[in-house]
């Protein structure tokens, strides 16, 4: 008796397996949580589709609140990306800028118009006081007339196209060959220059003086006559400028080409 009770206690003792402490319950943090209801089966969409078919629509229900929720527009300010333009917005940009050219297009003629005027009017009377400064230095007669070819004098009382100061050594009021010139004025762009009739130069004496009476010249520009000035050299020499008179602009604007 004492032996098979020493049999039993060691057959239990076998086979009793060793106890271990419970394992915690793992889950995965990114399976989707258990439901209650039947399981969806399987999509049968490419994936590219099944990613957009999981996106919440418009009027969908946010899981967060409950509020609906609402897709974010892109063409709104921040979305980064740039809107275009339509043709209707190109048309009327286009019919604005018309009309602004339109309106400052007169201006601007009369800004450019009044430049040319200036222009030539300083490059007359720098001529001009450059002859009479000529004639006193070397002591001899200096004659400033108009010229085309910017080697001859014409006999003409119109002065845009050019003019020429020379010395005038056998003092008979025209260029010859030889006589030395000092400088040329090339033409003058839109505007006409005309001097008194009968008065196709200017001759100063070696004292600085101006031969003859006073000789005006008539500046007239694409402004019209209302805008024309004038030069005039008197006996002493200096050219001064001052309004032109209606005849003097009328005379004036005619060669205007």
């Amino acid at each position: 008796m004492p032996h098979n009770t020493h049999m039993q206690a060691s057959s239990s003792t076998r086979a009793t397996p060793p106890s271990h402490p419970p394992q915690p319950e793992i889950h995965d943090a990114f399976a989707p949580p258990p439901t209650d209801g039947p399981q969806p089966a399987p999509s049968t969409l490419p994936p590219i589709l099944q990613r957009h078919a999981r996106q919440p629509t418009q009027g969908s229900v946010s899981p967060g609140n409950g509020a609906p929720f609402r897709r974010r527009r892109t063409d709104q300010s921040g979305s980064g990306q740039q809107r275009g333009v339509t043709l209707i917005e190109i048309l009327f940009t286009v019919a604005i800028v018309a009309t602004l050219c339109a309106i400052s297009l007169p201006s601007f003629s009369a800004v450019i118009a009044s430049s040319h005027a200036r222009a030539a009017n300083n490059t007359l009377i720098t001529a001009l006081n450059f002859a009479r400064n000529s004639a006193v230095n070397h002591q001899s007669e200096i004659v400033i007339c108009p010229s085309r070819d910017n080697l001859t004098c014409d006999t003409s009382i119109w002065w845009q196209h050019g003019w020429i100061v020379f010395q005038d050594t056998n003092r008979n009021g025209s260029r010859e060959a030889g006589e030395r010139i000092f400088t040329i004025a090339q033409a003058q762009s839109a505007i006409a220059i005309a001097t008194t009739a009968g008065r196709e130069h200017v001759t100063y004496r070696p004292d600085g003086s101006a031969t003859g009476t006073n000789l005006t010249f008539t500046l007239c520009d694409r402004r019209g006559p209302k805008h024309a000035s004038t030069v005039v050299v008197s006996n002493p020499g200096r050219p001064r400028t001052g309004p032109a008179t209606p005849a003097q602009a009328a005379a004036a604007c005619a060669g205007l080409q």
